[in-house]
């Protein structure tokens, strides 16, 4: 199966800002605070502040809603298998 990430190069903090934020790493998804706190290792305060504009970058759109797709394939997955049971 061809994997749907497309070739997006953004730095490093800023992907595991995404990996945090979709949940691939942790359960934090969808908190843009505590995601931005864990990617960037900052104060809440800090976070709070700047996670909002991580959302008006159209690469950590792009690499978000990719990182949901394979979220999204792997719990098909899952519920595939279960349906088995």
């Amino acid at each position: 199966m061809k994997s749907p990430l497309k070739e997006v190069k953004i730095p490093i903090k800023q992907e595991l800002f995404c990996k945090y934020y979709t949940g691939l790493i942790w359960k934090c998804f969808g908190n843009g605070t505590i995601s931005y706190m864990n990617a960037y290792e900052c104060s809440y305060e800090s976070a709070q502040a700047n996670w909002p504009r991580m959302l008006g970058n159209d690469r950590i759109i792009s690499m978000i809603n990719d990182f949901l797709k394979v979220n999204l394939q792997k719990k098909e997955k899952k519920w595939k298998i279960e349906e088995h049971f």
